[in-house]
C-alpha cells in the first residue's frame, strides 16, 4: 500500500467524530473513471470507517489509513453502490465503502466539509 497517508492513532489531533461504522471496508478502483462510464471497485480489506471534522479513516488490524479533508481533490460516489473513491495529490484510485444501511449518513457527514472539493455522484448503479 504507498503512497496512503497512514498515521497512527497516537499522532491524530483531537477530532470531532460525525461518523462511525465497524463494519466498513478500504476499496480500490481497479478499472474505469468514477465519473463516468464502467468502474469496477473491490474491496481490499474489511476496516472500521468514520469520518471526523478533520479527515475519513479506515482502520484495518494495526493499520490506519487517512484522507485529510484538506487534501481531498475528489470525492466519487458509487451512486446506488455503498463505496466511495477518495482523491488526495497523488492517489486517485482508493477509498471506502459503507454498509448500504449507512451510505446517507456517510455522505451527509463527509459532505459538511467539502466546499472546495469536487463531488460526484454517479448515476444508477455503478
Amino acid at each position: 500500500m504507498n503512497n496512503h497517508h497512514i498515521i497512527s492513532e497516537a499522532s491524530a489531533p483531537e477530532e470531532m467524530e460525525l461518523y462511525a461504522s465497524a463494519s466498513g471496508a478500504i476499496v480500490q478502483l481497479v478499472t474505469g473513471d468514477p465519473i463516468s462510464g464502467p468502474v469496477m471497485v473491490i474491496p481490499l480489506v474489511p476496516a472500521a470507517v468514520r469520518v471526523t471534522d478533520r479527515r475519513v479513516v479506515a482502520t484495518a488490524g494495526g493499520d490506519e489509513w487517512s484522507w485529510p479533508l484538506a487534501d481531498l481533490e475528489r470525492v466519487s460516489h458509487g451512486g446506488s453502490e455503498p463505496w466511495t473513491i477518495l482523491t488526495v495529490p497523488g492517489v486517485d484510485d482508493h477509498g471506502v465503502a459503507v454498509p448500504p444501511e449507512d451510505v446517507t449518513a456517510f455522505r451527509a457527514a463527509l459532505h459538511m466539509f467539502l466546499e472546495d472539493v469536487v463531488v460526484d455522484l454517479r448515476d444508477g448503479d455503478s
